[in-house]
């Protein structure tokens, strides 16, 4: 397995608004992993009633001296192109109410209790302070698609809902009913 880079969301937003991350993410297949700082994270997700933080699978990892949980994982075509998306996404009236808002910026927006309409800086500001992203390209979708199943069934990422059978029932009709009422 090809090592991941582990880059703090506030660099990689500057190396988008320089249009540089070309230098560093490859526009191929990849897998990325959303790291929180575990103090936010557990503000972030006290609407959610049954995450288990002390789930023996929720992966945790020290950076920069403080204590860091992988909370979502994801794949994509073009990894340079999603995580451009996750990261510097517009949150405009019509990509919140066409559904074409990025789910983990929804997610975000409706744990923060805040309109995805509105919440577009609350989203960046958050995510600038508290976030690590870690990434690496494949070769193939197919490649991005094994190892996204392996990741959902071995790990648990409280903020995946779709294929994540670690994750309570109870945690993601929350969850759900939250991105619903963000949607405005």
């Amino acid at each position: 397995m090809t090592p991941s880079a582990l880059v703090p969301v506030h660099r990689l937003r500057a190396l988008i608004q320089g249009r540089r991350l070309a230098s560093l993410v490859g526009g191929t297949p990849g897998v990325y992993t959303w790291w929180f700082k575990e103090s936010a994270a557990k503000r972030l997700l006290a609407p959610l009633e049954g995450v288990e933080w002390n789930h023996p699978h929720l992966q945790r990892r020290t950076i920069d001296a403080e204590s860091y949980l992988a909370l979502y994982f994801g794949i994509s075509r073009n990894l340079r192109s999603r995580i451009a998306w996750h990261v510097a996404q517009r949150h405009t009236s019509s990509a919140v109410s066409r559904g074409f808002l990025s789910t983990l910026r929804l997610t975000l927006s409706a744990l923060l209790a805040l309109p995805a309409s509105q919440a577009e800086q609350a989203v960046n500001d958050f995510i600038d302070t508290n976030c690590f992203l870690s990434f690496r390209n494949v070769l193939t979708l197919e490649e991005a698609e094994s190892e996204e199943q392996t990741e959902l069934s071995t790990y648990y990422y409280p903020l995946n809902l779709q294929g994540n059978r670690e994750v309570d029932p109870g945690v993601r009709l929350a969850l759900r009913k939250l991105r619903k009422g963000s949607r405005r």
